[in-house]
């Protein structure tokens, strides 16, 4: 371990602190040869207190689902009873144990963290991962995810990653990079290969050839790899370190008589290191197992109850090295030494890579092992399958299934980019306007995904047309993708591009009532919110909701919309339904593996939570979907962390949903125009900024009922414009709001409406009758936050018409609630009426210190506002606004507006100065 003092250091680290229960991960680069494993290997020597399972990725073995799982967890098949239920079944799915439900990833993820903490237990765990470029992408993304929740445990992971070879999955893990050896550490490894004097300038061509490599310097001065002196420059010395040494081993191989090399090219196309598979394989093609002695004897490979090969790249080097024609035999010689029952998998990969031209056969059963991979939860593990099924079937009709199927897969594995490319290998393959249009489906569905803009709604209605006459199902499915693509793409306030889209669904053919499915229900409300009158429409929506939960359809169909189903149930005022909807469809979303379901419905999930009250719920659904989006490539929606950032009604929250606008708007996502508009709206209605909140929330409301922030913008302009003083605005704007709210009738709708009519009221009686109805139907639901401001703003009412102490409970229960939440907008003007009601500072008017009422007059003052801007703001009458600022005036020691901001600022200064010397 010559000059690798740092990364041991570093590699120790992360092992004591395991040995401590403050677990974590580490991912190790660096070029071939360069001494990671060996790295590796001394802090595993250096753990024997340790528990150590470890996985080692192979080439040939990447597409095979869970084989890298597999090596992990046959280390310690013990624990995996210790398991609740779920968790222990999803890890038997996933390895093919048992047969179920495909296990969701975040569920599989937390099985194996579950058994890794519960294996930990009884002794600390150091699970490695040699190279992990190599290991099967179902296994990769369930160690990623474990490896970032490990800092409880007493658990150190460590991945080997070769440098060039990137895996997203580990990405954001600590790296720890591995360098060449310094001049003189490299000398002296030299002396320890050699065992001898060595001639200067050849020493010094190996140190400048090899780079500092440890593997290099032994190749070099071992196996002749110097380059003659004076002989021409071969290009090897560019090359990249892999190439030179997979170079340098192939030299070796070819040394080898015809047979070792041929039973060695068996053993690097076999990744299970199986000497008995090997033996037989080799039988068929007329060799022996004891062929190997001699790649043996050359340091090649090492046969013992399993072969293991010197280093990666000999078995690189193997395969690489042989003719295509020779790989097809060896492949196919160990297709038929493999068991079909035991693994069937296997050998149809075999099969595949050893059949010469198409085979309808060998394409069926990697059909049949795609269905296998997928049914355990293994959809990139499925898609290539699929993909090499594509390659050998002969029938154009099985190459579109096969593309359908595979594109379907990677889609839920959110390989979006990967299924397009797939789709397009297939067109030519389209010869039926069907198949085009079966195709042309699915792209619209991917493109949706990645885009979110109005481009696939075409897509969807050309590919819908073509099917209506033939597949009705089919067509119906498709018209409700244009639909839901539409809305979210929102092209124009008006809503008539949304129109034209459900006047053209009109053409699918209803469904006999025994054939009706939850999509037929969606379509017809979703076209007719569309086209028809909300007073029509809403009562419709409200039926179809009552029959949508009542269906049980296939999971994955389901999971596709019942996100759909849950912003619906949003429009409808129906909360109980929403609820519901968000809790099926994450659950069954995740059961079928469809990540970009689940970010969907956990996204919808946020507003929820939100009103709820919950934000600390809210805020963790939020950061799921986030990770979930940026672990699959897909760009992430606004709307989760957006109506958080609404909600806390923090300084910086109009930048960041300007920011979250501008990158919606980019990829053409018109739906987060009306969201953007009635997040800042609401952050300013929070923050008393009336004035600021009134054109957003209008121009919010200009777009259609079927998007819902166009309804919830309707609920900010009517307290905006009412508390601005543009009472015409006001009404208008509940009249509006009424058509939804009255229609809906959920006590829900009846206490928003009730509340924004309060604002409204001209006669005091009515007023109060409505604040009090508002806050009866609010309290029968779950939803605090819209609670809390029924009674913020009947405080407000109660305390300008001088009922103090009935104020006093209202407004404190709403600071109450908003500050649990984090609003901290609306705590914040909750707190102010309850300072209100004190009548400044307890300490008297000769106090140095500024009351609450007059710190707030004197910063909106700072701002610019004038004293009649202060009195709307803080519901005060000018004359009090005045007398607060004369009074915050002489504490401050200023005559002027001039000198108040500085004056401010140097008191936050001072404060800040005192606090931190308080500490």
């Amino acid at each position: 371990m010559l000059g690798r003092r740092r990364e041991q250091s570093t590699i120790a680290a992360l092992v004591d602190r395991a040995r401590e229960g403050r677990g974590g991960a580490l991912v190790v680069v660096g070029d071939a040869g360069i001494g990671k494993t060996s790295l590796v290997e001394h802090a595993i020597a250096g753990a024997g207190d340790f528990r150590i399972p470890s996985a080692i990725g192979v080439e040939s073995e990447r597409e095979l689902a869970f084989a890298g799982l597999q090596q992990i967890l046959s280390a310690i098949p013990d624990a995996v009873d210790r398991l609740p239920g779920p968790q222990r079944q999803a890890i038997r799915v996933a390895l093919g144990q048992a047969v179920d439900p495909v296990p969701r990833p975040f569920v599989l993820g937390l099985a194996v963290l579950g058994l890794l903490v519960e294996v930990s237990r009884d002794r600390p765990l150091l699970c490695v991962v040699d190279d992990v470029h190599w290991l099967d992408a179902s296994s990769v993304q369930v160690l990623g995810f474990v490896a970032r929740r490990l800092e409880r445990s007493p658990i150190a992971m460590i991945f080997v990653r070769r440098v060039g070879l990137e895996v997203d999955d580990v990405d954001g893990i600590p790296v720890l990079p591995v360098e060449g050896l310094e001049e003189t550490d490299a000398r002296a490894f030299l002396r320890t290969v050699v065992g001898g004097p060595m001639d200067e300038q050849v020493l010094v061509r190996i140190l400048q050839e090899a780079g500092g490599n440890p593997l290099m310097l032994r190749e070099a001065a071992t196996a002749g790899f110097l380059r003659p002196e004076g002989a021409p420059e071969t290009g090897a010395s560019s090359l990249p370190m892999a190439g030179r040494l997979q170079r340098a081993f192939a030299a070796r191989i070819a040394r080898l008589s015809e047979a070792s090399a041929d039973v060695l090219l068996l053993a690097a196309a076999d990744p299970t290191g199986d000497p008995r598979l090997v033996a037989r394989a080799a039988t068929g093609l007329g060799r022996s197992i004891d062929d190997l002695v001699a790649a043996e004897a050359a340091g090649l490979v090492h046969v013992g109850q399993r072969i293991a090969f010197d280093h990666p790249l000999v078995r690189s080097a193997a395969y690489g090295a042989a003719s295509t024609s020779k790989l097809r035999r060896v492949h196919a010689a160990l297709a038929d030494a493999t068991d079909r029952q035991r693994d069937p998998d296997r050998r149809a990969w075999h099969q595949a890579l050893g059949t010469f031209g198409p085979s309808e056969s060998v394409a069926a059963a990697l059909e049949q092992s795609a269905g296998r991979a997928g049914a355990r939860g293994g959809f990139l593990a499925a898609a290539a399958f699929y993909e090499r099924a594509m390659g050998l079937a002969e029938s154009p009709a099985t190459r579109v299934r096969c593309a359908i199927a595979g594109a379907t897969a990677l889609e839920l594995a959110g390989a979006q980019p990967r299924a397009m490319r797939l789709l397009d290998e297939a067109r030519s393959d389209a010869e039926e306007p069907l198949d085009r249009a079966r195709l042309d489906v699915v792209r619209g569905r991917l493109l949706f995904t990645l885009e979110r803009s109005a481009r696939p709604v075409e897509l969807f209605l050309a590919a819908a047309d073509a099917l209506v006459d033939h597949d009705p199902m089919a067509a119906r499915e498709a018209y409700l993708d244009a639909m839901s693509a539409a809305v979210l793409a929102a092209p124009g306030e008006d809503g008539v591009e949304i129109r034209k889209v459900a006047e053209r669904a009109r053409r699918a053919p209803r469904p006999a009532p025994d054939e009706l499915r939850s999509t037929d229900r969606l379509l017809e409300v979703m076209r007719e919110m569309a086209i028809a009158d909300p007073v029509d429409s809403l009562p419709l929506l409200r039926r179809h909701l009552e029959e949508f939960s009542d269906v049980h359809d296939d999971p994955g169909v389901r999971a596709r919309w019942l996100w759909i189903a849950s912003r619906l149930a949003v429009i409808g005022w129906d909360e109980r339904r929403w609820s519901a909807y968000v809790d099926e469809g994450t659950a069954t979303a995740r059961a079928v593996g469809a990540l970009t379901a689940v970010a969907a419905t956990t996204t919808t999930g946020v507003a929820l939570h939100l009103l709820r009250g919950d934000a600390t719920h809210a805020r963790q659904l939020a950061a799921e979907a986030v990770e979930i989006w940026d672990s699959i490539a897909v760009p992430r929606a606004a709307y989760g962390v957006g109506a958080i950032v609404a909600w806390e009604g923090g300084a910086d929250g109009e930048a960041a949903l300007a920011a979250a606008l501008e990158e919606s708007s980019a990829r053409g996502e018109g739906m987060a125009r009306p969201f953007v508009h009635w997040g800042r709206a609401l952050h300013a209605v929070g923050g008393m900024r009336y004035d600021d909140a009134l054109p957003h929330a209008l121009a919010a409301a200009r777009y259609p009922i079927a998007i819902v922030y166009s309804t919830w913008g309707l609920v900010e302009a009517v307290e905006a414009a009412a508390r601005s003083g543009d009472r015409s605005v006001a009404i208008e704007s509940l009249r509006r709001l009424a058509v939804s709210t009255l229609a809906a009738g959920t006590d829900w709708a009846r206490g928003v409406h009730d509340r924004s009519a309060a604002l409204v009221a001209g006669a005091e009686d009515e007023a109060e009758r409505l604040h009090v109805s508002a806050i009866d139907h609010l309290s029968r639901t779950g939803l605090l936050a819209e609670s809390a401001r029924a009674h913020l703003v009947y405080g407000e009412w109660l305390r300008r018409h001088r009922r103090r102490g009935e104020a006093r409970a209202h407004l404190e229960r709403a600071e109450h609630i908003f500050t649990s939440m984090g609003a901290r907008g609306f705590s914040h003007r909750a707190a102010s009426e309850v300072a209100a009601l004190r009548g400044g500072s307890p300490s008297g008017t000769d106090s140095g210190e500024l009351s609450t009422q007059e710190m707030a007059v004197a910063r909106l003052a700072s701002e610019g506002l004038t004293n009649a801007a202060i009195a709307t703001r803080l519901h005060l009458s000018a004359s009090t606004v005045d007398y607060h600022l004369r009074k915050a005036f002489r504490k401050l020691g200023i005559a002027s507006r001039a000198r108040l901001h500085l004056a401010l600022a140097e008191r936050d200064h001072d404060e800040g100065g005192l606090a931190a010397s308080d500490r």
